[in-house]
């Protein structure tokens, strides 16, 4: 193997690492690996936001939300990490900016029931319960299984549901 082949498999090896400690809920695990990765691949766009990712479940998510920016800063066209980045904002009751953030993914090209949803929820927090409708219609159209999210969001919840647990409306 050459030396530029190691390297790659390094690599390899600790992204799927840090994946499988977050699936597994070991943040702490997936954080080193994510960090690893950063370390020798530093400008990586998905790389800086995985490490953001792994950040919120430690119970740090301003941390979070300062590496998916960086992430974000390093290739602003990443829909994937647009739509992390918004996710930070929403976790962080910042709802105009995941707004923004997310609408932009859904410019890339993601047109996925998931950021759809996420959408009308930032929508249905800043009270344009019209346009949260709206997205809900296209979030179901998009990804059918949402439709009991949909019923629930519709018929039983106030936007302050919506908030992170730890902030007040």
């Amino acid at each position: 193997m050459t030396k530029g082949a190691n390297w790659h498999c390094l690599i390899e090896t600790l992204w799927d690492s840090a994946q499988v400690g977050l699936k597994e809920v070991r943040p702490g695990n997936a954080f080193e690996d994510a960090k690893a990765v950063i370390v020798l691949l530093p400008g990586l766009a998905r790389s800086i936001m995985f490490c953001g990712m792994c950040m919120a479940p430690l119970g740090l998510p301003e941390r979070a939300l300062v590496m998916l920016r960086r992430a974000h800063a390093a290739d602003p066209r990443d829909v994937l990490v647009m739509t992390r980045l918004s996710e930070a904002f929403y976790a962080n009751g910042r709802f105009a900016e995941a707004e923004i953030s997310i609408r932009n993914a859904l410019r890339g090209g993601v047109a996925e029931g998931a950021g759809l949803f996420l959408l009308a929820q930032t929508l249905w927090l800043q009270g344009s319960n019209d346009a949260a409708r709206d997205a809900l219609d296209q979030a179901v159209k998009a990804t059918p299984a949402l439709q009991a999210k949909r019923q629930i969001m519709e018929y039983t919840v106030t936007p302050e549901d919506f908030l992170p647990h730890d902030q007040d409306p």
